[in-house]
């Protein structure tokens, strides 16, 4: 631990904290929307593979929509982010 985060009160590292939580969960949903709908069949791709490879022919599982739907819609609710509530309805 460096000497900055040690004489960090908690009130200090709560804040820094909950921004960077606040940061990688806009990322992440900003990553879906950039890289996952498909804009062609509606809904989001259903598969990309870990080369970066998109797969547009990929089942559309239940599973994964429910939980865009459900990250999609808890950002639009916390963030008050509109963008996020039409990525809800689109999933």
């Amino acid at each position: 631990m460096t000497m900055h985060l040690a004489s960090e009160s908690q009130s200090e590292k709560l804040a820094r904290l909950t921004l960077a939580w606040r940061e990688e969960a806009h990322a992440i949903l900003q990553w879906w929307i950039i890289h996952m709908v498909d804009a062609e069949k509606g809904g989001f791709y259903g598969r990309r593979a870990h080369t970066g490879i998109l797969e547009p022919d990929a089942n559309k599982g239940v599973i994964l929509n429910t939980r865009i739907l459900w990250s999609f819609a808890l950002g639009a609710r916390f963030f008050g982010d509109e963008a996020y509530g039409q990525m809800a309805k689109r999933a």
